[in-house]
């Protein structure tokens, strides 16, 4: 039986730092969604994205995302590196979110500005969705300036409120601190703690709140239910089904959508959306 959830999208971003990860107790713990770093500073691949790659879809948590770590001061590096990432993906559709905070990149000016819109036709270039992660203080010091002539409107923004203090992933963010406010736009996400509590993770993990509807084209199938209503709406109402899902039935993943929920196309080309507690990503 499904029932409405007010429970937030919450997010893991990782690399090979956390190891070896169980990605069937993140996702038990409530954490469904991850972005991976794909890429080194050598420019080879992180030694764990395969392996997280493979354990996320196998648990059925959807890779939102992978993440490049910048260290380019020219627009030819950002070129390079982003075809370097395409090339480690191999066609595996997914966001590719540009990391810019690094101390080398403070003083760039106006150039940064050009080495993430040169990165951004590469990787748009190529089919793929495209975001800037950073923090709230880089942003409003060197991204902000430009931010009329930067071609992107998905922003993941670090704000850490509560110092290191431990965050279990119950626990939700406090909304008073969100960035949003600060930098004056709408964010697609706000990394709200670098010592978030996990389990299947061990140690301290980044954790994320996802706001809206945000593209992942990715595959999923019905699971731990045998019939799954698809609604017109993200909301249960008796009047707003236009589809039932058998159990693996497969859906293409459009979209998250607020408060648990998917927005996805069946093969007959209905759309609707549904409890992503009922969803394994394929």
């Amino acid at each position: 039986m499904e029932k409405r959830t007010n429970s937030v999208v919450k997010c893991v971003d990782v690399s090979s730092y956390q190891g070896n990860i169980n990605w069937s107790f993140v996702k038990s713990a409530g954490v469904n969604h991850a972005i991976l770093k794909v890429i080194r500073k050598d420019l080879n691949p992180d030694t764990s994205f395969e392996r997280n790659w493979n354990g996320c879809n196998s648990a059925g948590v959807a890779v939102d995302g992978v993440y490049n770590y910048s260290y380019a001061t020219t627009v030819t590096k950002a070129k390079t590196d982003a075809q370097k990432v395409l090339s480690i993906l191999n066609g595996r559709k997914c966001t590719i979110w540009l990391d810019v905070e690094d101390k080398c990149q403070q003083g760039l000016g106006v150039l940064l500005k050009d080495i993430i819109n040169t990165y951004r036709d590469v990787i748009v270039g190529a089919g793929y969705d495209f975001g800037i992660y950073t923090g709230m203080s880089f942003y409003n010091s060197y991204i902000k300036p430009y931010a009329t002539q930067i071609k992107c409107d998905n922003f993941w923004i670090a704000r850490y409120y509560n110092s290191a203090n431990k965050m279990a992933a119950s626990i939700n963010p406090n909304e008073q601190y969100n960035p949003k406010s600060s930098i004056g736009r709408d964010i697609f996400a706000w990394q709200y703690t670098s010592s978030g509590q996990v389990s299947g993770i061990n140690g301290n993990v980044d954790l994320s709140v996802i706001y809206g509807d945000h593209v992942i084209a990715a595959k999923g199938k019905v699971s731990n239910c045998t019939k799954l209503n698809m609604r017109k709406e993200p909301i249960v109402e008796k009047n707003n089904i236009v589809n039932v899902l058998d159990l693996n039935d497969e859906v293409y993943l459009l979209k998250i959508a607020d408060n648990g929920w998917y927005k996805v196309k069946t093969k007959d080309n209905l759309v609707g959306y549904v409890s992503n507690k009922y969803i394994m990503i394929l």
